[in-house]
């Protein structure tokens, strides 16, 4: 076998062997890995968004992100362009025009993400 052939076969094997800790990364700063959930609300605790991967029907309307922990949060999200402060045991709801993937953070604390899944995850068009 030709070393190049060696190299690329030891790379696919090393990447395959690495995604399985690229989701638990993902989920944020909470350590816990990622959630998963369906509704139309996400819960901050500690340094965590709950789910970090929320399914939201496509008829819902608006999604509501609870800051549940002792500490300030925001939510930002540049694909529908906002940026909220949400203090300690306050809310904030974000609406949404279409089905699609919608990212989030809390640029606040690094790592603390997750994502929006508005219907089937396809966006309009």
């Amino acid at each position: 076998m030709a070393p190049r052939a060696r190299i690329a076969i030891a790379a696919t094997i090393l990447t395959w062997l690495a995604l399985p800790a690229v989701p638990a990364a993902a989920g944020g700063g909470c350590h816990l890995g990622v959630t998963q959930g369906s509704g139309t609300t996400v819960e901050m605790v500690d340094a965590c968004f709950t789910p970090t991967v929320l399914y939201v029907d496509h008829m819902a309307k608006f999604v509501t992100f609870v800051n549940r922990s002792d500490m300030a949060h925001n939510v930002t999200a540049n694909q529908w362009g906002f940026f909220e402060d949400i203090p300690a045991g306050d809310a904030f709801r974000a609406s949404f025009d279409a089905p699609g993937i919608y990212p989030f953070a809390c640029s606040i604390h690094p790592g603390m993400s997750g994502a929006l899944v508005v219907g089937n995850g396809k966006g309009a068009g």
